[in-house]
């Protein structure tokens, strides 16, 4: 059974591998400094997450006040730390890194942001928004210098989340998990969900009901770690050899086993 010792070994993991090896990284390629940005966001969504999974909610300031368990904000947050992994993986743990894909993914983010209408702007925001505009240019310039064809959907994704996630490499019950939960974290089926579940279940009993979510967390962990190691790796990290990533290679094994196992059988 996988539990919270799992994950406090796996996260720890991760985090001192993350502190040793992010400051020669930075300094080795400014490609890879996005690498580190994406990977301190992807730790703190699991720290979050855990957080709140292993954690009740006293609503005391409402009239009569309750306690209730907040298991949409969970799985929202399970989805999105897939979603993280998925785009540290298809830019940097998947072969060799494509710059020119890098900045396509990095042009797609900035003209999104432009999609938003403000009704006030600031003075503060206005030299953002100018600024992020210079990215714009900058980034489309690069592009069309290197002769970079952009996909016909205009996206930076070459497929969808799930099926992304299973050519990359991530272990099928992860990339079946995601899936799963994308169809009850979309607007009213996360309130659907959540009112079905928190007044029907004492927030213990869902505490404990929830501990299968330490698979699909230690073993997105496992996945960071090894892609981790692989960039410092490339970039000939000196002190690779002091790490000790046995507990890794073995849980790694265990996700490929039970890929296995749960694999239906061909007709």
């Amino acid at each position: 059974m996988v539990n919270k010792d799992d994950y406090a070994l796996f996260y720890n993991i991760a985090c001192n591998v993350f502190e040793s090896g992010y400051a020669y990284i930075n300094k080795a390629d400014e490609n890879y400094y996005f690498l580190n940005v994406a990977a301190i966001k992807f730790l703190k969504h699991i720290n979050t997450t855990e957080m709140l999974m292993t954690s009740e909610l006293d609503l005391n300031h409402l009239e009569g006040g309750f306690i209730y368990y907040d298991t949409s904000s969970v799985v929202t947050l399970l989805r999105v730390s897939y979603e993280n992994l998925v785009t540290l993986a298809y830019h940097y743990f998947c072969g060799e890194l494509d710059s020119d894909r890098l900045d396509w993914y990095k042009l797609c983010g900035y003209k999104n942001r432009t999609k938003n209408k403000h009704l006030k702007v600031s003075p503060d925001l206005a030299k953002k928004i100018q600024y992020e505009q210079e990215i714009i240019a900058s980034l489309t310039k690069k592009l069309k210098q290197n002769g970079f064809e952009k996909p016909k959907k205009n996206d930076w994704k070459p497929l969808p989340w799930y099926q992304l996630g299973q050519k990359l490499g991530i272990p099928k019950n992860v990339c079946n998990c995601y899936s799963f939960w994308s169809s009850h974290t979309h607007t009213g089926f996360d309130s659907l969900m959540q009112v079905n579940t928190s007044h029907k279940l004492h927030p213990m009993q869902e505490i404990e009901r929830n501990e299968i979510n330490y698979v699909f967390m230690c073993s997105v962990l496992v996945f960071f770690i090894e892609g981790y190691v692989e960039v410092l790796t490339k970039l000939e990290y000196p002190q690779l050899n002091d790490m000790d990533l046995s507990a890794v290679r073995d849980f790694s094994k265990f996700m490929r086993l039970l890929d296995e196992t749960t694999e239906p059988e061909q007709q």
